[in-house]
């Protein structure tokens, strides 16, 4: 729950939903008068509960990585990533990012059959992500360095196409092309 609310800087109101419901069916536990059977169902009530509000929390921490390695992965789609440690940046890159979303995938594809399977896979899923994570900031200055080194020549292409536009415009302003048309003709 801590990492979550780091992440988003406020909690979501199904986790607490979850967590509340957890709360009243413990709390019911302590009436007058109750049986031994009832109490079981209550716990056993409050256990699926508190699975849930992990799952959310494990369901909105993976939204949160999923959004942010998607914007990541577009930044790297238009500059030279690739060439950092001669691919290597790149490659492990890669290959956390496709461990992360099976994991991902596979955990919410085992949540109704197996609990304890998809929280492993959703724990996998949440560790790769902050390797992932790391992975990323071991080669921060690297990353911004080619991100800007891509823009600038980008400008530098957009730069070159307007002057050539602007040449081109005065260009065929200053002669004429009958003129242009002549030259060619006589040369040939």
């Amino acid at each position: 729950m801590a990492e979550l609310e780091a992440l988003y800087e406020k909690a979501p109101i199904p986790v607490f939903n979850e967590i509340r419901a957890f709360t009243d069916h413990l709390s019911r536990c302590y009436r007058d008068n109750v049986d031994e059977k009832y109490i079981r169902e209550q716990l056993s009530k409050a256990r699926n509960h508190l699975v849930r509000a992990i799952f959310d929390c494990f369901k909105y921490i993976n939204v949160y990585y999923y959004k942010r390695f998607k914007k990541t992965d577009r930044l790297f789609n238009f500059s030279r990533i690739r060439e950092i440690d001669f691919g290597d940046f790149k490659n492990e890159y890669d290959r956390l990012h496709r461990k992360a979303f099976e994991a991902k995938k596979n955990a919410k594809k085992f949540e109704s059959k197996d609990r304890d399977q998809s929280f492993k896979y959703y724990e996998e899923a949440y560790n790769t992500f902050v390797e992932l994570e790391d992975h990323l900031a071991k080669y921060q200055n690297r990353i911004k360095w080619k991100l800007t080194y891509s823009i600038f020549r980008i400008s530098l292409k957009v730069l070159g196409y307007l002057v050539i536009i602007v040449l081109t415009f005065f260009a065929s302003k200053l002669i004429n092309c009958e003129q242009i048309y002549d030259l060619l003709i006589n040369l040939f």
